[in-house]
């Protein structure tokens, strides 16, 4: 095992003290030499399951997935806009007047949206623990 530790490329092993690396749709293929996050148990790398997949997107924990395979949940998990992230977008699209335009919306509307995102990362980390 520590030959193939010695050989990793560019494989991520994910601290699971620290906020998850990308989750992409080839997380279905994931090898010790890809660039999706793995996760080390004991000696052993191994890769997230759907449900751990879905979890760190912030899927909630009673969304089933049509699809049937591992493959085809790992695909879209891995494509999908986590849906914290996108009712945060939501909600800061909310607040922009329908008569905007480019031009009069400022720049400080992101920082807040930045923010509460950061939070929200904090809290679901926090219920996950």
């Amino acid at each position: 095992m520590l030959r193939v530790r010695e050989k990793m490329n560019k494989g991520r092993v994910q601290d699971i003290e620290q906020p998850c690396n990308t989750i992409s749709s080839h997380l279905a293929k994931v090898s010790l030499n890809g660039t999706d996050p793995v996760l080390m148990v004991g000696e052993r790398y191994r890769r997230f399951s759907p449900r751990e997949a879905a979890n760190i997107q912030s899927f909630p924990l009673n969304f089933q997935f049509d699809c049937v395979s591992d493959n085809r949940q790992y695909r879209a998990i891995g494509n999908a806009v986590p849906p914290v992230l996108m009712w945060h977008v939501a909600n800061a699209v909310a607040g922009v007047p329908k008569t905007a335009t480019r031009k009069t919306v400022k720049f400080h509307r992101i920082i807040p949206l930045r923010r509460s995102l950061a939070q929200a990362t904090v809290n679901a980390r926090a219920k996950m623990c």
